[in-house]
């Protein structure tokens, strides 16, 4: 009786956990653990098409721009930005302070594209629940005219 009172636990569990339990989506949690890791996955999603996904990682001190502007704006800039950024590849380089800042760093990226190797400085701030936001992307680095 006892070990069909825990499998029945156990099912209800596994239930509960496949229907998501009415929280927020992992992936939509806003800003990211570090620097580097909010640079990596902005641009991961960007290959990924996933504009409002990109919109939780965009934004400042006072949090992502999803949570204060409407979705569809978003949405839009975030298509925008991802579009300059295609590239075929990428490598950050270790994040580095800025000078009178203390809540933000800057992670360069080396972006690998079809028109050649760009290195593009992101501002990353810290925010709500310690978490950072990508506040600044040098997107001029790549839509110069060589």
């Amino acid at each position: 009786m006892r070990a069909q009172r825990t499998l029945s636990l156990v099912l209800a569990l596994l239930v509960l956990a496949a229907c998501g339990g009415g929280g927020p989506r992992p992936s939509s949690v806003p800003g990211g653990a570090a620097p580097a890791v909010t640079v990596e996955r902005f641009l991961r999603l960007a290959e990924q098409k996933e504009y409002g996904e990109m919109g939780y990682l965009f934004g400042n001190r006072e949090g992502s721009v999803m949570e204060r502007h409407p979705a569809n704006e978003v949405e839009q800039r975030m298509y925008a930005i991802a579009t300059v950024l295609e590239h075929r590849g990428f490598a950050l380089r270790q994040p580095q302070q800025i000078p009178g800042r203390p809540e933000a760093v800057q992670v360069t990226v080396q972006l690998e594209s079809r028109a050649g190797s760009r290195q593009v400085p992101f501002t990353v701030v810290r925010g709500p629940a310690d978490r950072w936001y990508i506040e600044i992307i040098d997107l001029e680095r790549i839509t110069r005219w060589q």
